[in-house]
C-alpha cells in the first residue's frame, strides 16, 4: 500500500478493528467512570471481554469503577450485561466495598439488594461495613451490617432446612451410597 491509502468501503459499512489498543481500553474505562454507559455499550457489543477486564491503575473491573464513582445506572447496565458482582480489584475489594468506602449509599444499597455479599471479608479483613466506617460513613456501615446479618440468617435457615431433610445425620444421597457400598460386604440376614 502507498502512504495515505485508505480502502473504500460501501456506505454504512462499519469495520471494527480486530484488537483494541490500550488507548481505546483507557477511553472505555473513562466512559464507564463518567457514567456514559450508552457509548460504552457499543464497545461492549464488539469487545465483550471488556466486561471483566481490569484497568491498569487499580486493577478494577468496569463494575467496580462505576460503583466507586457512584454511577448507579452504569452499575445496573453492567450487571445486566453479566458483570461479576463479586469481582475484586487489586486491593481485594469488591464493587460493594468500593461503593461503601466512597459513601455511595444508593449504589451500595442497590448492590447489596441485588446479589453482592455484604458479609464478605477480603484478605485484609475488610467488609463492606468496615470500608464504610473507614470512609467515615457510619450510617452506611450500620446498613451494611444489617445486610450481612440477613445473609447469615439466610444461611442458617438453609442449613436448618437441609438438616431437616436428613435423618440420622445423613442425606438421602449418602444413605443410598451406603446401601450400594455395603451390599457386597454384608449380605442380608436370612
Amino acid at each position: 500500500m502507498t502512504k495515505g491509502y485508505r480502502p473504500q468501503y460501501p456506505p454504512g459499512m462499519r469495520i471494527a478493528p480486530a484488537v483494541m489498543v490500550q488507548e481505546d481500553i483507557d477511553d472505555f474505562f473513562k466512559r464507564i467512570a463518567e457514567g456514559r454507559h450508552d457509548s460504552a455499550a457499543k464497545t461492549l457489543d464488539t469487545f465483550g471481554w471488556l466486561l471483566e477486564h481490569k484497568d491498569k491503575s487499580r486493577q478494577a473491573t468496569p463494575l467496580i469503577i462505576a460503583a466507586r464513582e457512584g454511577r448507579l445506572e452504569t452499575v445496573k447496565f453492567l450487571k445486566d450485561r453479566g458483570a461479576d458482582i463479586e469481582a475484586v480489584d487489586g486491593a481485594g475489594m469488591t464493587a460493594l466495598m468500593n461503593a461503601c468506602e466512597k459513601g455511595e449509599v444508593t449504589v451500595a444499597t442497590w448492590l447489596a439488594e441485588n446479589g453482592a455479599r455484604a458479609g464478605r471479608v477480603n484478605a485484609a479483613g475488610l467488609s463492606a461495613a468496615t470500608c464504610a466506617n473507614a470512609g467515615d460513613f457510619p450510617s452506611l456501615g450500620e446498613k451494611m451490617k444489617e445486610y450481612a446479618m440477613k445473609e447469615v440468617e439466610g444461611m442458617r435457615n438453609a442449613w436448618k432446612a437441609a438438616a431437616g431433610k436428613m435423618s440420622d445425620g445423613a442425606s438421602e444421597d449418602v444413605k443410598l451410597m451406603k446401601k450400594i457400598t455395603l451390599r457386597g460386604k454384608n449380605p442380608p440376614a436370612p
